[in-house]
């Protein structure tokens, strides 16, 4: 058989494929020999990995039995043939995902210690619950006890939804444990009957994503008719959705157990928790009283400012925010933030954002970025502060007459920063200024990238240390800058 010329040999073509058939099914062999092989090996690795943790959170037993009470599973500690505990798994659901954990207590109830074994929140944050500081607060801990967030166990600042993750499960290790051993009843759910309640607007709070949220919810002739959200921290544009069909879809289903909105899960939590605790207390008599409102700030008169530089620091989403804010002619030039420690990736556009519409805008009243507001207020309020300070001078370099020729060469010059000295090399060919680089330097990471990418390339194109300072790292700009004068001072 042929086509176009190239011939094809029917015998060889099946030989081939007879061959790859062979080797293929040897493959497959050899790979269900080695999965046979180690699976036996993981599986003894996981089983003493499992008994190393369950020896650490009931460190008086000797030896473990996996049992099976009111459809769970439970590993009971002997030693010397006596039960002396038990180890519950529990699990929560955290910010990143499923918390789970082992919960040891004494056969009486009392925990003995709790250890997490999977955890997937935010370094840094999420992970803290992970703290002694914060499991110690549940050794000790029995049945009767509360074991509830904001009651007996304080939540980690910055990552409440984590604390609650580890709070509930090991509450819930606690219910099941009394229920399998102590004979305790399993807690029934508080079901709301709506149709008896008086009427009146009943208030409430529940915890969502970032903050408490507050509602007040309005029942006439046994029915919920108007759900108001009265409060809230959440985060604009990400909780939207909670707050538009949540109690919406309450008051149609005329249940307090509706589902969650996508995407907002923690924020719908929120909702339904706030409604519940309300329509639990007894309905307020008179109006909804309402939020205080924060006073307002006094307004700043830009034009008036001196020149200079002000520096200024408010309290971002999880840390402190520093700024500086250059003031000329009456004008705001420049607004840099100097350092935070809110969340890399959620902050970030803020970040990047704020100082930017402030300058445009000549004024701190601009909005907030969507999904970073306690970054953007912090930002604001910082600016705030700066401006509202005394101004310190800003140092304006020495411009280099120009044009000039120099003696070839590489030179090398120091500048001030934000973070201390900057140290660069220029290399001069033909009279001409062909390499600008940065040798050292102390400025924050991730804000200064920017400017020392780009301040070199800039300068060498321009022939000149005059060149525009990027946006957002001014003084790491004007730092470069006055370094590679500072070295071209030498090649005159």
């Amino acid at each position: 058989m042929s086509t176009g010329g190239v011939k094809y040999n029917f015998k060889e073509m099946v030989r081939l494929a007879v061959i790859l058939a062979i080797f293929a099914g040897m493959a497959a062999a050899a790979l269900t020999w080695t999965n046979q092989k180690t699976a036996g090996v993981i599986e003894e690795r996981q089983q003493q990995e499992l008994a190393r943790t369950l020896q650490v959170v009931l460190p008086d037993a000797e030896q473990f039995v996996e049992v099976e009470k009111e459809g769970a599973k439970f590993y009971v500690g002997k030693k010397a043939g006596k039960e002396v505990g038990v180890v519950i798994q529990a699990e929560g659901s955290g910010y990143g995902g499923p918390v789970k954990l082992l919960v040891g207590v004494t056969m009486e109830g009392r925990i003995v210690a709790v250890a997490i074994t999977d955890l997937l929140e935010t370094p840094g944050i999420g992970t803290k619950v992970n703290d002694d500081s914060f499991l110690g607060q549940f050794i000790g801990k029995n049945t009767g006890d509360p074991v509830t967030l904001g009651q007996d166990i304080n939540a980690i600042s910055g990552a409440t939804i984590s604390s609650r993750a580890v709070t509930s499960a090991v509450k819930n290790a606690l219910t099941r444990f009394g229920v399998a051993f102590l004979g305790q009843e399993a807690p029934q759910d508080d079901v709301i009957d709506i149709t008896k309640l008086a009427d009146g607007t009943y208030l409430g709070e529940g915890q969502g994503f970032q903050s408490k949220i507050k509602v007040a919810v309005r029942v006439e002739g046994g029915r919920i008719v108007d759900i108001d959200i009265l409060s809230h921290g959440d985060t604009p544009g990400i909780s939207d959705a909670a707050f538009n069909t949540v109690p919406e879809a309450i008051i149609a289903k005329q249940s307090v157990e509706v589902d969650a909105a996508s995407g907002a899960t923690f924020s719908s939590q929120g909702i339904m928790e706030a409604v519940k605790n309300a329509l639990a207390s007894e309905p307020t008599a008179g109006p909804v009283p309402a939020e205080p409102k924060e006073p307002e700030k006094p307004a700043i008169d830009i034009s008036k400012l001196k020149d200079g530089r002000y520096e200024g620091e408010a309290k971002g989403f999880l840390s402190t925010v520093r700024v500086a804010v250059t003031v000329s002619g009456g004008k705001i030039t420049s607004v840099e933030v100097l350092s935070h420690g809110d969340t890399q990736g959620i902050a970030d556009n803020a970040v990047s954002k704020i100082p930017g519409a402030i300058v445009a805008s000549q004024s701190i009243d601009v909005d907030v970025v969507s999904g970073a507001t306690g970054t953007s207020k912090g930002i604001i309020e910082a600016v705030r502060a700066a401006l509202s300070s005394e101004p310190k001078t800003v140092d304006k370099p020495t411009p280099l007459p120009g044009p000039v020729s120099y003696k070839d060469g590489t030179y090398e010059g120091e500048g001030k920063g934000f973070g201390g000295t900057i140290r660069v090399s220029v290399t001069v060919s033909g009279g001409k200024i062909t390499r600008v680089e940065v040798l050292a330097h102390s400025e924050t990471p991730g804000i200064s990238d920017k400017a020392i990418e780009q301040i070199p390339a800039a300068i060498v194109s321009a022939q000149s240390a005059e060149v525009d300072a990027v946006s957002g790292a001014t003084f790491t700009s004007k730092g470069i800058k006055d370094a590679v004068t500072d070295a071209l001072s030498r090649a005159r």
